[in-house]
């Protein structure tokens, strides 16, 4: 439980803007990709980011000291009533024809009214369809509205979060 609480937190902490960030700064289309330096409390981490107009943003972060791969999603069109706590739903990438190319039943956090994080994410199943598709769906339980994430130019922006994952990685070791 401790250390859902503490990566929480840093899903939290994410939420700021990029200028926190200290050891990596990239932008790629819409995407922002930023190098979290850490504090006491929170664990360095590579984000992915997009921010709309309204303020909602969605996160693929990548902790660089437990290895988790997770997502964080503000949504402020939501307004979900439910206490916090787990709930199913289903994540979709989709491809240009607009048809279903991946998809699964997924678990999510509630974190407040507009805010989930989706954890646990396996890479190697994630990061490809990711990359190579055009639509991330959050398909949400009951009467939650969706959620939509445009892939254009994800396959460079993750490519950019390498660099970043790296710069850390040499950074450790000098």
């Amino acid at each position: 439980m401790k250390k859902l609480i503490m990566s929480t937190a840093l899903a939290l902490t994410m939420m700021v803007t990029p200028a926190m960030a200290n050891f990596y700064n990239d932008e790629i289309g819409y995407w922002s990709i930023f190098g979290f330096e850490g504090t006491p409390t929170d664990n360095k981490a590579c984000v992915l980011e997009m921010v709309w107009q309204d303020g909602s943003r969605f996160q693929l972060i990548k902790d660089l000291v437990d290895g988790e791969l997770y997502i964080f999603l503000k949504n402020n069109d939501w307004n979900i009533s439910d206490p916090e706590g787990v709930y199913e739903f289903e994540m979709v990438i989709i491809n240009e024809n607009n048809t279903e190319a991946v998809s699964g039943v997924m678990e999510y956090i509630l974190l407040n009214k507009n805010t989930i994080v989706v954890r646990g994410l396996d890479a190697d199943g994630f990061v490809p369809p990711f990359t190579s598709l055009d639509e991330l769906r959050f398909i949400m339980p009951g009467n939650i509205q969706n959620a939509y994430v445009d892939l254009e130019n994800s396959n460079a922006a993750i490519q950019s979060m390498s660099k970043c994952i790296d710069k850390a990685s040499r950074k450790k070791s000098l």
